[in-house]
């Protein structure tokens, strides 16, 4: 890998797909931007070589992105029924398999030799687009072609940038074998959706499998925010009394908080209420603001990575603003509110 001509040519492999920004008429031309990518890669290589770049006030290099094969997933299907894992807006948006080649533009010999040295990293642990935190618009450097690192340098990579002691990953290979390529990436990002969903929250939909956090927390006698929701804030969301089921009241030995907020911070949730006699699971929304309305999110410490059709899980430490906050809970239905707050940081490390 050299710069020739003050060039350097790269073709990139697509390991998940990116979520593109047009409907399915346009997203035939969508591939990586330069607007997005350069500045995350600017700031890479002032993280990495803050010594070398010192006098740079600019990092004096053109990055362009040109579009080779793409297919788009779901392409003959109407944009209001496309199905994107893990993505929830209601837009147009497509998901595009791309592998574009980047043409980087330098005529600053030190600065060459720093992006020769940086780039292939910066692939491997970075993702592009919508959802990236979920794993989509994962690129590394075309292994057939630019000598890629094989997977067991990738993952030695992954634990040294992110300060891993453990690496932990879901292969699917053997899973999705079988599938043709389309269905193959849903079912890898069904996986991450499933995974996701049972640490945060659980799973009550088909099956009932209790979340992970909430056992977790429960252990050191903290209650989640659904049990003090479904008591204090939503009572009973139905219009017949013959619904209703009779609730006793409990004695509660726990502090109920809010604590999917650790795993990231959203305007809103839903979950099912089974207290019901007559005509199933009642759907609950809930919408969510802090209280001082100074925080509006926060991106959750977890961060999925796919390459070769491996799902890395890459855990980040908890941003510490989070802690001891206080946050408003909206019942949809009737606008009751109440309030709970996020434990210390100290109750969350007691045994």
């Amino acid at each position: 890998m050299e710069f020739r001509n003050c060039k350097l040519e790269l073709d990139l492999k697509c390991h998940a797909p990116i979520i593109h920004f047009q409907p399915s008429a346009n997203a035939k031309g969508a591939t990586l931007r330069a607007s997005e990518v350069k500045p995350k890669f600017d700031k890479y290589l002032w993280t990495k070589e803050p010594e070398e770049l010192a006098t740079y006030k600019l990092l004096p290099y053109k990055m362009k992105f040109i579009a080779k094969n793409k297919e788009v997933i779901d392409e003959k299907v109407a944009d209001e029924y496309v199905d994107i894992p893990l993505y929830y807006a209601k837009d147009q948006k497509r998901m595009v398999i791309t592998n574009p080649k980047i043409v980087i533009t330098c005529f600053d010999p030190t600065l060459q030799k720093l992006i020769v040295k940086h780039i292939k990293n910066f692939f491997i642990v970075t993702n592009f687009g919508a959802v990236q935190g979920k794993g989509y618009g994962s690129f590394t450097i075309d292994s057939e072609k630019n000598d890629q690192v094989e997977q067991e340098n990738i993952e030695k990579i992954l634990m040294e940038e992110f300060g891993l002691k453990t690496l932990y990953k879901i292969d699917c290979n053997k899973l999705v074998e079988k599938l043709a390529k389309f269905e193959a990436i849903k079912k890898i990002f069904r996986i991450i959706e499933n995974f996701y969903k049972i640490i945060k929250g659980g799973i009550n939909h088909k099956e009932y499998i209790k979340g992970f956090l909430f056992i977790h927390m429960n252990e050191k006698g903290i209650k989640n925010e659904k049990a003090a929701l479904k008591t204090e804030i939503i009572d009973y969301p139905y219009t017949s009394n013959q619904n209703k089921v009779k609730q006793e009241p409990k004695i509660n030995s726990h502090k109920e908080c809010y604590v999917r907020a650790l795993l990231g911070l959203s305007s809103s949730f839903a979950f099912k209420d089974q207290r019901r006699q007559k005509g199933g699971a009642v759907d609950v929304n809930i919408k969510i603001s802090h209280a001082d309305e100074t925080i509006e999110r926060f991106p959750s410490p977890l961060t999925f990575k796919v390459i070769n059709k491996i799902i890395y899980i890459i855990p980040k430490k908890i941003d510490e603003r989070i802690w001891e906050k206080e946050f408003v809970f909206t019942y949809e239905l009737d606008k009751k509110r109440g309030t709970l707050m996020v434990f210390s940081q100290n109750q969350s490390q007691r045994n």
